[in-house]
């Protein structure tokens, strides 16, 4: 629509002497997957959730911003504890259009993590966690929210705070793994880069901080 209303003007102007025929389309855009929530809210899930499952998965979530099913799919042998870094694509799994970057631990993830066996971090009985549908609506009914609070609602959290907060766009991309252009040789250097996705890690401690977790943490 842009493009054709340049043209036209440019037309008018007589600085071309025809107008091509541009098609027109119909762009529909894809609701959220889940709205942004408050801090109270946050709150609320995380005493409602009652089982170390539940809870591990949002604080993991909100640690790093990621989609769901990498978390569902995070192992304990991707987080390096001594370089502080969540490695949230697995070893032998190809990169798609929705990369899975190599993020910073911030220090409020530590001792879920620390605590966690080896495999994965979000199981049942046992297993990888196919499906977080059931335990999430009893949770969120437990806290009293309405349907539009899904898991994505973390992911987006985050977004809107590290933007809030001023993170560069291209830390806030990187660690939301919207663009993966340079991103891989970026992220081979992450552990000896104490610079790397700074501005992001920060922004993420001083939100973990304001949920007051107490000894839950621990």
């Amino acid at each position: 629509m842009v493009g054709k209303a340049a043209l036209n003007r440019a037309w008018q102007n007589g600085e071309i002497s025809s107008v091509p025929k541009l098609m027109s389309l119909t762009v529909s855009e894809r609701p959220p997957k889940g709205r942004p929530l408050s801090v109270e809210e946050i709150r609320a899930l995380l005493e409602c959730a009652q089982s170390e499952r539940l809870y591990r998965f949002i604080m993991l979530m909100l640690g790093t911003a990621s989609r769901p099913d990498a978390i569902r799919g995070l192992t304990k042998e991707q987080c390096d504890l001594d370089a502080g870094l969540i490695h949230l694509n697995p070893p032998g799994r190809k990169q798609t259009k929705k990369y899975r970057p190599t993020v910073r631990m911030p220090r409020q993830l530590r001792p879920t993590i620390e605590r966690a066996d080896d495999g994965y971090l979000i199981t049942y009985r046992g297993q990888p966690l196919k499906s977080l549908k059931g335990g999430w609506r009893r949770l969120r009914d437990a806290a009293g929210l309405d349907a539009d609070v899904q898991p994505y609602s973390l992911r987006h959290t985050i977004a809107r705070h590290l933007r809030a907060s001023g993170v560069p766009a291209w830390e806030v991309s990187a660690q939301l793994g919207h663009s993966a252009t340079g991103m891989s040789i970026t992220e081979r250097y992450a552990s000896s880069d104490a610079t790397y996705l700074d501005k992001a890690h920060q922004a993420i401690e001083r939100y973990l901080q304001q949920l007051n977790l107490g000894g839950r943490e621990d």
